[in-house]
């Protein structure tokens, strides 16, 4: 069985479905969402004969230019969602909320916690050349977290980058 999910005007997926957790769905946030923002959905990918890794999506319809005042608080906005996900998510393995044994996919249920991690940001209709600065402040604004984390990577990318990754239709 596979899930698909329409987000900022793409179609992410088909992916299978115990392995992609909508986090924006759940009911552990569904719950605890006052206050907390969170990305869209975290999914298992397991490439062949290589390790697999976690991916944590946010999809954007547009984004602000740099050295606005919207984009610093554009890029705020990204860091917490990543973050709130990734705890998110392990608080979710480690059984912390109660509605975890029936939110969680069956995927995640035995997850190694030690795996990699990438947050993707996708932003549909973003110019390759309007990427790096992106890239560049999500990676400042992450950065404590990303050494504290360790195995963790940031991402920009529009939707062609994301369909030749097979993230979206």
């Amino acid at each position: 069985m596979t899930v698909t999910i329409n987000e900022s005007n793409m179609i992410f997926g088909p992916f299978p479905k115990d392995d992609c957790y909508e986090l924006e769905e759940s009911a552990i946030y569904k719950r605890i969402q006052q206050g907390v923002m969170i990305p869209e959905f975290a999914l298992i990918q397991r490439p062949a004969e290589k390790p697999i890794h976690i991916i944590f999506v946010e999809a954007k319809s547009s984004a602000p230019r740099p050295k606005t005042g919207n984009f610093d608080v554009f890029i705020d906005e990204i860091r917490q969602k990543m973050s709130n996900g990734l705890q998110t998510v392990w608080a979710a393995c480690l059984n912390r909320h109660k509605e975890a044994p029936e939110d969680l996919p069956a995927g995640f249920r035995d997850l190694d916690l030690r795996e990699d991690y990438r947050f993707i940001l996708i932003i549909k209709g973003h110019e390759d050349s309007w990427i790096q600065p992106l890239q560049d402040a999500l990676n400042a604004a992450m950065g404590s977290f990303i050494k504290t984390i360790g195995k963790l990577s940031v991402v920009v990318i529009n939707d062609k980058r994301a369909k030749k990754l097979n993230l979206i239709q």
